[in-house]
């Protein structure tokens, strides 16, 4: 099922190379597949599309802290808190040092 929407986020990213919705979408999937790397792949391109989308940080610091790399996520979250997620505020009060 991921993998088939992974291909139709595909099509419409070559089509539409600007779709920032597209990539989101293909960033979640590739979560869900737990292809964290390429989640984060994903995340980076939408943050050099639009660097203030604290959405592709919030979910690029979910694919580091699965990965491992907690202390690239807690930075991710802190950007992303500070551009407005609440969520990613409680992420950063969990999960990073002060």
């Amino acid at each position: 099922m991921y993998q088939e929407a992974i291909l139709d986020f595909n099509v419409t990213i070559k089509l539409r190379p600007l779709d920032i919705n597209a990539y989101m979408n293909k960033g979640l999937a590739l979560l869900y597949l737990k292809d964290y790397k390429a989640a984060r792949d994903v995340y980076t391109k939408v943050i050099g599309l639009n660097d203030h989308d604290a959405e592709a940080y919030l979910n690029r610091g979910v694919a580091f802290q699965y990965d491992g790399l907690s202390s690239m996520a807690c930075e991710d979250w802190k950007t992303s808190s500070a551009l407005g997620s609440e969520k990613a505020g409680s992420f950063v009060e969990k999960y990073c040092s002060p």
